[in-house]
């Protein structure tokens, strides 16, 4: 960043990248707990169920991503301005794509855990052909588009090798699943993700929700909390209404809560 745009800029996306790593630290914690579960389902060699619950995973994932990336999406401008001021704004467009970075990496969690699970060690390659590409791309994105154009290179690395090569290699090596079904149903997911997007954005130009206290962080705090509530709920009833996996992961919730 420094090289290609400057040093303070070095600074404005170093308050981001700061947000949205502890955020990223969070959610790993709360869902590594599924590492365990993955290998004792992979050992029972039932690969009906483990597809299965491959999808459940991959679609709690999905929700998750879908709620923390609106919100922080309508929130971080108004965080970073009241924190330290309207001059350490990024443009929109490199916030969307720090978004999209940090998306990836969440939602890529399931297929890494299912190859660990599987044993699928052999795949050593990889990881310096995505440094490579990476390097690549973001020296040639830096060159002509500054930050943005760096933040599209993690992307363009991300996409051929985590998204690309990785659920190739899980499928066709560990599930023996059509792989043109993994594009297929997260094609879907995304789709799905910006109808919900697009549901909760109208439901707030319609409603207008205000709040009047005389703290800007305690208005910050309220407004937070009702984007978090308003997505999930219609993030919620669209994967729901949309998807099998959710159905049956809901199923699962409220068979284990009544019990």
């Amino acid at each position: 960043i420094y090289a290609f745009v400057s040093l303070p800029m070095v600074a404005f996306y170093g308050n981001y990248a700061l947000l949205i790593d502890k955020i990223k630290q969070i959610i790993a914690n709360v869902l590594s707990g599924s590492y365990a579960s993955v290998g004792n389902l992979i050992a029972e060699n039932n690969r009906e169920n483990t597809i299965k619950v491959y999808w459940e995973l991959f679609t709690i994932r999905i929700f998750l991503v879908g709620i923390i990336v609106f919100v922080l999406y309508n929130c971080i401008p108004e965080f970073i301005t009241l924190w330290l001021g309207e001059e350490y704004l990024l443009s929109n467009t490199a916030l969307i794509l720090i978004l999209t970075i940090f998306s990836l990496n969440i939602i890529r969690g399931t297929t890494d855990e299912f190859i660990s699970g599987h044993g699928l060690f052999s795949d050593i390659y990889s990881p310096f052909i995505e440094i490579i590409i990476f390097l690549i791309s973001s020296l040639i994105g830096g060159f002509y588009w500054g930050l943005e154009g760096l933040l599209s290179g993690n992307i363009i690395s991300t996409l051929i090798i985590i998204y690309g090569w990785k659920p190739y290699f899980l499928f066709t090596k560990g599930l023996k699943e059509s792989i043109s079904k993994y594009w297929f149903i997260f094609i879907k997911y995304i789709l799905y993700t910006f109808i919900s997007f697009s549901l909760a954005s109208l439901f707030i130009d319609l409603t207008r929700f205000e709040t009047t206290f005389s703290s800007p962080w305690v208005n910050f705090i309220l407004s937070s909390i009702y984007l978090a509530i308003l997505i999930s709920i219609i993030h919620f009833i669209v994967l729901y209404v949309g998807t099998q996996s959710m159905k049956t992961f809901t199923r699962r919730i409220l068979t284990y809560i009544l019990k």
